[in-house]
């Protein structure tokens, strides 16, 4: 197998399949070429498959992500951007991992990466305000989401910004708003009714405020709404559970 990737050199490497699996050893085959020319779908893409339920996806991600970083430096924006995203997605692997100090790591290295779509670092800047919420940092994590959101408002993906809202409500749950909270979650329910996030954080607040019935609805449709093809790999909050007055988190996944 030959990649030529301009501008980095040609990278040649040869396969065996020694049990005469020609399907196998195409798949193997075509992931190396995809991990050189586009490390982030391939990254991507295994943690996909985590959320979907693969045991081992979450590792080949992490590796996969790793490799991107060891190629030659592309100094391009679309390359500048791909080196942001992939450590952004090391940072959110390490929370999952409960390994905090490894996120701020890439967080950090990410954020000192030149010349990226601003898009990139807004994600990171969300993420980060998602961190914020869960170290107990309510004020930090407003100024946070702040900047981030307005980095991402060029995004076009369905369900991205009532995700974003969703944040946005917890953010101001950390900072003792609740009202706000629950008018967020509610915004967010109307733009993505099928999203188990709001669902599922509107029945917290509904329960604590005494709407018993109410609350029971929401949580109800969390359990159903759920789907993987729902979540934001690049974004924290979309698979972690954060409690916005105790602080910390745990994967729903």
């Amino acid at each position: 197998m030959v990649v030529n990737d301009p501008p980095d050199v040609p990278y040649t490497k040869m396969f065996r399949q020694p049990d005469g699996n020609a399907r196998a050893l195409i798949q193997v085959a075509a992931r190396w070429a995809t991990e050189i020319i586009a490390p982030f779908r391939v990254a991507n893409t295994d943690f996909s498959d985590a959320l979907a339920g693969d045991s081992q996806a979450l590792a080949r991600s992490k590796a996969a992500a790793l490799t991107g970083l060891t190629q030659p430096w592309d100094p391009t924006m679309t390359g500048a951007t791909e080196i942001v995203l992939l450590r952004n997605l090391l940072a959110i692997i390490a929370m999952i991992d409960g390994d905090r100090t490894d996120a701020t790591k890439h967080f950090t290295l990410a954020a000192a990466v030149p010349g990226a779509e601003p898009a990139g670092y807004g994600l990171l800047l969300l993420n980060q305000a998602f961190f914020a919420i869960a170290d107990k940092r309510p004020e930090e994590a407003r100024r946070l989401f702040q900047e981030g959101e307005k980095a991402v408002q060029s995004v076009v993906s369905p369900g991205f910004h009532g995700r974003i809202m969703v944040l946005k409500g917890l953010v101001a749950w950390a900072n003792g708003d609740k009202t706000e909270a629950e008018q967020l979650f509610r915004h967010a329910v109307a733009k993505a009714y099928d999203d188990d996030e709001a669902h599922r954080y509107l029945a917290i607040l509904l329960a604590e405020h005494g709407a018993s019935a109410e609350a029971a609805i929401h949580r109800e449709i969390a359990k159903v709404a759920r789907g993987t093809d729902k979540h934001f790999p690049s974004l924290a909050h979309t698979f972690l559970k954060v409690d916005p007055v105790a602080g910390g988190f745990v994967r729903t996944f």
